[in-house]
């Protein structure tokens, strides 16, 4: 795993001293808090995919200060805030097929009532519930995978054999800690819809 010496001495100290549980999270991190939180960096991406105001061909990072100002989300914010915030979640070089909505005022209304529902405590009624389903392939190998070694990855061919496809359905319930995982054949859409219904019924136990 390449894994240091005092690493593995440090998580086992850790292991006995604060339990298993300790050990699966970070500590918290020292410096400052977020000049903006999520929910308001959240609303700013859209505002920075919009058009650009009167008299500009695009939003600039200091436009994008001065809205941050202007919307009432921090007293003051530099350029570099704006910057880092969009290096961690504007990437123009990457490409991805999605289905693209209006940006809109009612497209930032529909937003800011999910991320409201997500920062809503904890209720077993109604719970939040996130479900979602994934077409997937089945592969097989055609050669054996190399093992890793010390410097070098493990290693696979290109080449692969169809073994079929299957429907991935995840059903959750985070603020519960609840989370279920199953997979069907997308032909047997029946068992699919049992599924769904068995995800349900376990929700209202």
């Amino acid at each position: 795993m390449n894994v240091s010496p005092s690493m593995v001495a440090k998580t086992r100290q850790r292991c006995v001293e604060e339990g298993p549980e300790a050990v699966l999270k970070d500590h918290p991190r020292p410096g400052k808090a977020p000049k903006l939180s999520d929910k308001q960096a959240a609303h700013l991406i859209p505002v920075a995919c919009s058009d650009a105001p009167d008299g500009h061909n695009h939003w600039t990072l200091r436009l994008l200060a001065d809205k941050v100002v202007e919307l009432n989300y921090a007293d003051s914010c530099s350029y570099e805030t704006i910057r880092q915030l969009l290096k961690n979640t504007l990437k123009p070089w990457q490409k991805q097929e999605w289905c693209i909505p209006e940006v809109s005022s009612a497209f930032v209304a529909a937003i800011e009532d999910v991320l409201d529902l997500y920062e809503e405590p904890y209720d077993p009624m109604p719970p939040v519930v996130c479900f979602d389903e994934s077409p997937k392939q089945f592969i097989a190998e055609v050669r054996k995978p190399l093992p890793p070694e010390p410097g070098a990855p493990a290693r696979y061919d290109t080449e692969y054999e169809r073994k079929g496809v299957c429907d991935l359905m995840m059903i959750c319930e985070p603020k519960r800690g609840f989370r279920q995982a199953t997979y069907v054949k997308c032909q047997q859409t029946l068992a699919k819809k049992n599924s769904k219904r068995y995800d349900c019924d376990l929700l209202a136990l």
